[in-house]
């Protein structure tokens, strides 16, 4: 039986990846693309009334579900990052949002999901940025602002792991007392996996309980973040795969390693729950985010951090397997219809 490291390993592989240096310098440009369309039909405050003839041909570059309408805060009727949904509830309502706010100081905060973790197809907490000037998403304007949101959110996550691990844990067990996959929605995790839901449940808290002072790398639990951009891998740049319109960041926690999970007093029944729960997880979000769908939506920040690091520091571009796949199997890419 496979192990819940090498699972996971498998499960962030598979709707996840970095994109080569050429898919970088060409999310740089269509993100520019992107803001002259934004500041075109901001300009035009017809593009969301029936006189306009096309307008969602130029909005599909600004989220994959420009169709809905915009108070949703997915694509605000403002056209304005700063009125997402995810950037009200990151600042709250006492800096001018909605909610209680997120964890976290000035732009950048933690919020979370509103979705079951791991369950649905959430992740856990999202990263978000509440005051983005302006920017839609990671990659942005040229190599060094992505580069610069990139390494500050990754170091405030970093700073605030604790934090934002005790937040996850909080919510899924929350979500193990309704068993709801979305809490506003009837609709419930399927019955044969609701025990191993609980055991994941007692097992996340082991760990939040039990680890002392130790790091959670210590207790077998690491960290991954994830964006989604105008690229699903194994295709060419195009429309948004992106449905919220101002940057945020997926984050997944997994088990990185079995025996240190196991010294925080986890079971191996729960490691066992475990690892049935992320391969539910993987087989549901195949289609919409992975490898199911022809190739993963979500870049790894954590490896694009690294790459990153690699060409400051002067070394060679180390090209991932799924950067060569990538090359030699490109297909047109579709209209994002999710």
């Amino acid at each position: 039986m496979s192990t819940a490291t090498e699972i996971d390993k498998v499960s962030i592989e598979s709707m996840s990846f970095c994109p080569t240096a050429e898919q970088i310098a060409r999310l740089i440009a269509q993100s520019i693309i992107a803001e002259e369309y934004r500041d075109f039909l901001q300009k035009g405050n017809w593009w969301r009334k029936k006189e306009q003839p096309n307008p969602k041909a130029y909005a599909k570059l600004l989220s994959k579900l420009v169709q809905l309408p915009g108070e949703f805060g997915l694509c605000p009727d403002s056209l304005n990052p700063n009125d997402t949904i995810l950037a009200k509830l990151g600042r709250g309502e006492k800096s001018g949002g909605i909610g209680p706010g997120g964890l976290g100081d000035r732009c950048l905060k933690i919020i979370n999901d509103r979705n079951m973790p791991l369950g649905s197809t959430s992740c856990g907490p999202n990263g978000v940025v509440t005051q983005s000037e302006g920017r839609m998403n990671l990659f942005h304007q040229n190599q060094e602002t992505t580069r610069s949101l990139l390494e500050d959110y990754i170091s405030f996550r970093d700073k605030n792991l604790n934090a934002i691990f005790e937040m996850f844990v909080k919510k899924i067990e929350s979500s193990a007392e309704t068993m709801k996959l979305d809490p506003e929605k009837e609709a419930t995790l399927e019955g044969k996996l609701q025990p191993d839901y609980r055991n994941v449940k007692d097992m996340f808290n082991l760990v939040l309980q039990n680890r002392g002072n130790k790091n959670l790398s210590d207790c077998g639990i690491g960290c991954v973040s994830f964006c989604q951009t105008w690229l699903r891998n194994n295709f060419d740049v195009g429309d948004a795969q992106f449905s919220v319109m101002s940057p945020h960041f997926q984050t997944r926690f997994y088990v990185s390693d079995d025996a240190n999970l196991k010294s925080c007093g986890v079971t191996p029944d729960q490691i066992a729950s475990y690892v049935t729960i992320i391969n539910n997880f993987n087989k549901i979000m195949s289609q919409d985010y992975g490898i199911g769908g022809g190739g993963q939506a979500f870049v790894n920040l954590d490896d694009l951090k690294n790459y990153f690091s690699r060409l400051r520091g002067g070394g060679k571009n180390k090209k991932t397997k799924k950067g060569k796949k990538n090359r030699s199997s490109k297909k047109k890419r579709k209209t994002n219809k999710k």
